[in-house]
């Protein structure tokens, strides 16, 4: 009986030990304040503000309206962007908004496309 108190005991201090040095490795939470932005960049600050409203290389004058011909071998049974079993139209994605871009001229960059910002803790843990 006494080893398995002695036991218990020793299993107890080396529990505290462990969930002591967990603590202590969080950091406080003023580290842990997030950062919010409207664009993410693993590489570098982002090229465009808070205030763009499109790409340096896009034309907002261009003229809008026309129609777009997609080739695909094979046929679709689907619309849906998510099917289980079914085959997908060929350029359905495109039709869709997605939560962020990517953005062709900035190496790992995103910017909110329904997303109004992001954020991620300082150290983006």
């Amino acid at each position: 009986m006494r080893m398995y108190g002695s036991v218990m005991a020793r299993s107890l201090g080396v529990v505290v030990a462990l969930v002591g040095a967990t603590l202590a490795a969080i950091p406080p939470a003023s580290a842990q304040e997030p950062v919010w932005q409207t664009g993410l960049s693993l590489v570098d600050k982002p090229k465009y503000g808070a205030d763009f409203t499109h790409f340096q290389w896009v034309n907002p004058a261009a003229p809008k309206g026309g129609s777009v011909t997609l080739a695909d071998i094979g046929g679709f049974d689907t619309l849906n962007q998510f099917p289980t079993g079914a085959n997908v139209g060929p350029g359905i994605g495109l039709i869709y908004d997605q939560l962020m871009v990517g953005s062709p001229d900035e190496p790992s960059t995103e910017y909110g496309q329904i997303a109004e910002a992001v954020s991620h803790p300082a150290q983006r843990s």
